[in-house]
């Protein structure tokens, strides 16, 4: 089976939630250690990296990385598509999940699914993101190092290089996509991390569930058995997840 490398985008420089991604979840994890737990559980990923910008205030990302021997990238803070590329080609990537790392409640299973789909069809792109029928935070693209290069070979716009899949997302009819659908539409719950609301829901959540890993199922369970949970981070549900993509 080809190798799929998993590159998350990590950077402390929120506008919304300075810190988010080291700000603590439970008791002993940050949010992005809890989302590589999750990750762990992936029977598929091969290399799972950190790219995180060469900025100053970043540097506290690649002290993580390297207290705790995982594998990380530091690139340019503006054209994070060109810090992607750079990353992807530094660890000699042949196939790239991307996930960010605001999206600590990323589903293990739904991802190794999703590498399925992209092995076995051999698409350019696969996504869940495209007319989403899933949570907002269980988000991830999949694509090969050759359409990230071709991404990067042809990005003009400053609008492509200021996030990686945007190039993709405007030019569909020059690559082979698939999108992966959910029988039902959780699109109205909203699970990853951009304001402090969105932070004390996921707290509540893990705190309730004790089964590692928190699988989608285990969430909309517990959100529609606890209705007053999604109403702490109610008024944040009609953010545009395309603007929210995490540099």
């Amino acid at each position: 089976m080809s190798k799929v490398d998993c590159i998350i985008q990590a950077r402390t420089s929120s506008t919304r939630l300075p810190g988010k991604v080291l700000k603590k979840i439970t008791k002993d994890e940050t949010v992005i250690e809890f989302l590589i737990s999750q990750l762990r559980f992936s029977k598929f990923i091969n290399k799972l990296i950190i790219a995180t910008t060469n900025l100053e205030e970043d540097k506290v990302i690649v002290n993580f990385c390297k207290d705790n021997n995982i594998k990380y990238f530091t690139g340019d803070s503006s054209n994070v598509l060109k810090r992607y590329f750079d990353c992807a080609k530094e660890f000699d990537s042949e196939n790239i999940l991307r996930v960010t790392s605001d999206c600590p409640l990323i589903d293990p299973n739904l991802v190794d699914h999703g590498i399925k789909m992209f092995l076995d069809g051999q698409y350019d792109y696969v996504t869940n993101s495209l007319e989403s029928s899933f949570p907002h935070g269980l988000d991830f693209q999949i694509f090969s190092f050759k359409t990230l290069e071709y991404v990067y070979n042809n990005a003009i716009l400053d609008s492509d290089k200021e996030h990686v899949i945007p190039f993709i997302f405007n030019n569909k009819d020059k690559f082979k996509i698939f999108n992966i659908k959910n029988d039902n539409n959780f699109s109205n719950f909203r699970i990853t991390i951009d304001w402090i609301e969105d932070l004390e829901l996921i707290k509540n959540i893990i705190s309730r569930i004790q089964i590692r890993p928190i699988l989608m199922n285990h969430v909309i369970k517990l959100l529609e058995e606890n209705r007053e949970l999604i109403k702490i981070n109610s008024n944040r549900l009609g953010h545009n997840p395309f603007l929210d993509l995490q540099r």
